[in-house]
This record gives structure tokens, C-alpha cells and sequence, in this order.
């Protein structure tokens, strides 16, 4: 499983667990890349797969929930 697919798969389950519920705003990209480590790309992909799947939502110049 490549990274961007390991951090969506932990976010998934982290909504799952109820760490945040609908409409909760999640960490910005760049709070993202500190908390995991990875890259700001890789991050970056994670959160659009999730977007792509429905399991977020992005809000232009707000973030994502």
C-alpha cells in the first residue's frame, strides 16, 4: 500500500472511531504533514483521494471536513 493510501485508510479509520465527526474541520495540509511526516504532496493526495470517495469535504479557503 503506497503512503498517500496509508494515511487515507488512517483517517477513514479515525472518522470511524469517531476521533471526528461530520462536519468537523480536519488538520490543515501543513498540520497534516507535521503530525505524519510525510511529505506535503503525499498528504496533499491523501486528502483529495478522500475527497474524490466522498468521505471528506473541501471548503475553499477554509479546509477540509
Amino acid at each position: 500500500m503506497k503512503k498517500y493510501q496509508q494515511l487515507a485508510q488512517q483517517i477513514i479509520d479515525q472518522i470511524a472511531l469517531g476521533a471526528w465527526l461530520a462536519g468537523d474541520k480536519l488538520p490543515s495540509l501543513r498540520e497534516q504533514v507535521a503530525l505524519s511526516g510525510m511529505s506535503f504532496m503525499t498528504v496533499s493526495h491523501a486528502y483529495q483521494t478522500l475527497e474524490s470517495q466522498g468521505v471528506i469535504v473541501a471548503r475553499p479557503q477554509s479546509g477540509y471536513y
